[in-house]
This record gives C-alpha cells, structure tokens and sequence, in this order.
C-alpha cells in the first residue's frame, strides 16, 4: 500500500475519528466491504458504521444543497455526521483504492450500480450517474435525451438518459471521465492508495487502525457476475475520445498499472 501526502498530520485532532475506504465506483468497494466485515470489523458500504464506512459516494466533501439526493444513497443518521464541522466528526485516515481502468471503465459502462447489471441494479444506475454529476461536468457529448423532474423542469446539472444512434459511445465517453475525475477528487483527500488487484486486507486494518481477531479472512479479488458485462479495449476508448484518452492513460499510469495499448 503506498503512503501519500506526507503532508498530512499522522494523527487525527477529531472528536470522532472514522477510516474511509473510497474510490470510484466499480473499483471494488462493494467487495472490500464484504471482506472487512467478514473479519468483524463494523464498517457499512455507503453507510457509515462505528469502525468506518466503505464507500464511493463519500469519495467528495458532503456539500448542503445535495442533502437530500446523499441521503437517498446513506442514511439521516450518516448525512448529519457528515454535516459536523470537522472538530467533531472526520474521516480518518482515507484509503484511495484503485482498480485497472480497463475493467472498471467497463463495469461503468454495463451498470453504475453495487451488482454490477442493469438487470439487478437498474434502479441505481440513473441515481448514482446523478450523484457523480453533481460533482464531476460531464461533457454531455453524443447526448440526445435528459431527464425532466416531475415539475417538467430541467435537471441541474443535466442528466443525460440517452445517446440515441451512438449509445455505447456516448456511455463509454461518460464512464471515462467519471473514472478520470472522481479519482482525481479523492487524490488530494487520500492519505494512502491500494490496488484493489494486489491489497493485503492486514496490512490495511494495520495502516487505518482496525484490530483483526484470529486468521484473517481474504479471498483473491474477483466480481460475482451473473450477468453479461461489457468488455472494452484501449482502441475502444482512443476511439471514442482521443484527449480523455489521454488522461486515462495517465492515471494508468500513475496507479501503477500496464497502460500499453
């Protein structure tokens, strides 16, 4: 696990100190949740627990006017520890976990939901494409349909539902600056960053403060799909946008994985 940001003081001077584990979404959060639990450990995935939370959403500063829609994906418990002034309450410290893009990017582009299909998480798709948006300016290239509120008033930011003749361009073009910007908005959060491929679940309860009781339970990384997954390469990318292409590779790069073409 590297250590990041020396900068940061070592210790936390909170009232109530909690460890994160956050990336962007389909890197592998769900699944590291799974584990740490298993080890009883009382972390929750988009939750907040006594021992921390695991959880992509909570990857960005909680900001007031999105109350409601950070509630929808958490709880009133969880958004009123995020809104205490950092005296009281803190993230700390934060693990940036990272996952190779070219399987993430695709886990994006089949389903931006904890199952990782558009056939058992449709229904999270559209909110957790909200929530990043509310964040990140996606480009809205290729873009032919957005979502109307009830009161037949735009979204702000927009939300795009459809790409029409150039769909699975329009969605891979999304999933790449997602995966680019939200890594981007944790880096300078992060204290340490893990691979999800190679992460040592020790070592991990070691560096955030967690004391693991008996053998450690860790099994390889691997999805639980029952479903068809999207599958892309780094032509399909170059292909789609030649500059956000770019920028993964960078990131590929700096994460410390294989980025040739």
């Amino acid at each position: 696990m590297l250590k990041l940001n020396p900068k940061f003081t070592t210790s936390c001077t909170s009232k109530d100190c909690r460890p994160l584990i956050t990336g962007c979404g389909r890197s592998g959060t769900h699944f590291i949740a799974e584990e740490i639990m298993a080890n009883n450990i009382d972390v929750k995935h988009e939750r907040i627990g006594s021992q921390g939370s695991v959880s992509w959403i909570y990857g960005v500063p909680h900001v007031a006017s999105e109350r409601t829609l950070e509630t929808w994906f958490a709880s009133e418990q969880d958004t009123l520890l995020r809104e205490l002034p950092t005296s009281e309450f803190q993230f700390f410290p934060i693990v940036h976990v990272v996952r190779h893009p070219i399987k993430a990017i695709a886990s994006l582009l089949t389903c931006f939901c904890g199952c990782g299909s558009m056939q058992c998480g449709g229904w999270a798709d559209e909110p957790s494409w909200e929530w990043a948006g509310k964040h990140i300016a996606f480009s809205q290239k290729h873009c032919t349909v957005y979502r109307i509120d009830k009161n037949g008033q735009d979204r702000t930011p927009p939300l795009c539902i459809s790409y029409g003749a150039n769909e699975r361009v329009g969605r891979l073009i999304r999933s790449m600056e997602y995966w680019v910007h939200w890594n981007e908005i944790i880096e300078p959060q992060a204290h340490y960053r893990a691979k999800m491929e190679t992460y040592d679940l020790k070592e991990l309860a070691d560096t955030v403060g967690w004391e693991l009781q008996g053998e450690v339970k860790q099994q390889e990384f691997t999805t639980k799909r029952n479903y068809p997954a999207e599958t892309i390469t780094w032509e399909d990318m170059k292909n789609a946008d030649e500059e956000l292409y770019e920028k993964v590779l960078e990131l590929t790069s700096r994460y410390g994985y294989e980025n040739s073409p």
